[in-house]
């Protein structure tokens, strides 16, 4: 539901200050950093039109993936690494975005190349990309497209994720970082997207997997946004297209009242059920067909009295339990 309610976003904002938040970054907030030049950093087409102006083909609006790859056979690796790194090195932040970035985030994720997170975040975060070693441990902020600063023109394709080759083999479903990004989301108390259009199809699958997730999960987009846009991201959770302006101000007024939680451990694996009413029923043969072939659990009457045949009950009790 598009709201400007403020309830759900200070809670998320609460349990970001508590440190039980999870964090993600994406390109529509560039706008409030510049790089050394003074430039605003650019986002996926602000960059697409950068690379297409230097090829001079500025009169047709290209994906942001072909244009690079296409940057990259006709000047070469190097000058693609050199045009990056002077576009998406910031050097000057909005101090309300880095307030924002300040907060002790359980981690933070982001398809962006750039260094505003590392340039904003207090001490103790790691800062990781596709090619580390996927951990759970610790407060991490971690670049789904790799890092701005591991860049070379001897391993470009292989550093970042920015053109087509690059995107076809990236193959982020099947790897390891996409079960901890999972872990993360049920592990997190509150899940924020900020200046991201969810128009990757492999972030939007992962978050449609669990119906719980789209319960504690914000989207902030800019005003601007297309409603058809906007209506795609209400089936993934709540949409606040108030732009980035209206959570800082939130943050601020949060941060006037809220005293911080030492938060518990969070356990990953356990799920609060609650059974309406015991039953007595036998279930049909349709319920055991399903069980027993398809593994499809019938819960109610697992954890309530129903009994599967005679006297034995859908559970099989241990006596180590019983003692």
């Amino acid at each position: 539901m598009i709201t400007k309610d403020s309830q759900n976003i200070d809670k998320a904002l609460k349990d970001a200050l508590d440190g039980t938040a999870m964090l993600f970054l994406g390109a529509g907030i560039s706008e409030l950093s510049k790089n050394s030049q003074g430039q605003m950093l650019p986002n996926g087409s602000a960059l697409a039109l950068i690379l297409a102006e230097e090829l001079g083909k500025e009169n047709k609006a290209y994906d942001l993936g072909r244009i690079s790859q296409y940057f990259r056979r006709e000047k070469g690796p190097r000058a693609l690494c050199e045009l990056l790194s002077g576009r998406l090195v910031a050097s000057n932040i909005d101090a309300k975005l880095q307030e924002f970035l300040g907060c002790p985030w359980r981690v933070i994720y982001t398809t962006n190349y750039d260094n505003v997170i590392e340039q904003s975040v207090q001490h103790g975060f790691s800062s990781l990309s596709h090619k580390s070693d996927p951990t759970l441990v610790g407060k991490r902020i971690i670049h789904l497209n790799g890092r701005i600063e591991d860049i070379t023109p001897s391993s470009i394709d292989d550093d970042i994720i920015l053109t087509d080759w690059s995107y076809a083999t990236s193959g982020f479903p099947t790897s390891k970082w996409a079960d901890v990004f999972r872990s993360d989301l049920q592990l997190a108390k509150s899940v924020l997207f900020v200046g991201y259009s969810l128009a990757d199809l492999d972030i939007a699958r992962i978050l449609i997997e669990d119906e719980l997730i789209k319960s504690k999960t914000i989207f902030v987009v800019g005003e601007g946004v297309d409603e058809i846009d906007v209506a795609s991201m209400e089936a993934f959770g709540t949409v606040y297209s108030t732009g980035f302006t209206y959570v800082a101000a939130r943050l601020r007024q949060v941060k006037k009242s809220h005293v911080a939680k030492e938060s518990a451990e969070n356990f990953g694996s356990l799920t609060e059920f609650k059974i309406d009413a015991p039953t007595e029923a036998r279930p049909s043969a349709a319920v055991l067909f399903e069980q027993f072939v398809y593994g499809k659990i019938d819960l109610p009457s697992l954890l309530g009295t129903a009994l599967a045949f005679d006297q034995q009950s859908f559970l099989i009790e241990r006596p180590e339990a019983l003692t």
